[in-house]
């Protein structure tokens, strides 16, 4: 299981314990995020792979069904597309994917992604913006922004991501938020390769489940619509009523999807 930007593996609490009675569930953490420094690494979406290659190969050991979550997703897609041995099967929730032409952005993710692409105002502004808030506030202004409703993100889970944003705050001072920013920026220049996008999407041949919130700010739902259409062998699945994060607005549902899936497409195989 691989989450966003800005994310964890506590990202999948609310999910992965109801995951654990149908498989074997191991959640990670992308370089540059939660407790995984970045140790000299990069952390753009060549760098995460390659991570995600040598964990599969040298710690799980047999092939893997990927569970990616946005920027997660887009990591998942491409060891699907180019390590096929190592994937049994791939779950892409509401992936990290540019908008059809035409779409209409949230205004608040568009002035907070355009502050973002800006090298060093962007770390200065959420700095400043931490200072302020406090680690909890900066979770919650993400978490409000991924939710249809953030009140059904159970409260221990909000306790233990802000914790952890604290802890990553005291330990790297201003430089905390400097992951997240030259990922965000590394994953627009992937995205905007429209080219090599579609090139994974093609090159997928394991079993794939695309999950979407209707109600997603973060990347339209029209996004993963016509993703679908690229590719209509997948299974396509709208989630009304939450946003961009599902397995933490409604984990039951999120899993029910995903278990029920799994039974009919990979069982088969």
């Amino acid at each position: 299981m691989l989450h966003g930007l800005g994310g964890c593996h506590l990202n999948w609490l609310p999910a992965a314990p109801l995951l654990t009675h149908h498989a074997r569930v191991l959640a990670l953490d992308l370089i540059g995020f939660g407790r995984t420094p970045e140790a000299g690494r990069a952390v753009g979406v060549s760098s995460q792979r390659e991570m995600l290659h040598r964990f599969i190969t040298e710690v799980v050991g047999r092939p893997a069904v990927l569970v990616g979550n946005s920027w997660g997703g887009l990591v998942s897609l491409a060891q699907a597309a180019l390590a096929e041995e190592t994937v049994a099967g791939l779950v892409l929730v509401s992936p990290a994917q540019l908008p059809p032409r035409g779409t209409r952005l949230d205004p608040v993710q568009l002035r907070r992604l355009v502050l973002h692409l800006l090298p060093g105002l962007g770390e200065y502004s959420l700095w400043r913006e931490g200072e302020r808030i406090g680690a909890r506030g900066m979770f919650m202004d993400l978490l409000t922004l991924g939710c249809a409703d953030v009140r059904r993100v159970p409260e221990e889970v909000v306790v233990q991501n802000a914790s952890l944003v604290a802890e990553r705050m005291a330990r790297l001072g201003r430089s905390h938020a400097s992951s997240y920013l030259r990922a965000t920026r590394s994953m627009l220049l992937t995205l905007l390769r429209r080219g090599q996008f579609e090139a994974w999407a093609h090159g997928v041949r394991v079993p794939t489940l695309l999950m979407h919130g209707r109600q997603d700010r973060l990347v339209p739902f029209a996004s993963s619509r016509k993703l679908a259409e690229l590719r209509p062998d997948w299974c396509f699945e709208p989630l009304e009523g939450v946003g961009h994060v599902p397995q933490m607005e409604d984990a039951p549902r999120f899993v029910e999807r995903v278990v029920r899936w799994m039974a009919q497409s990979l069982q088969a195989r």
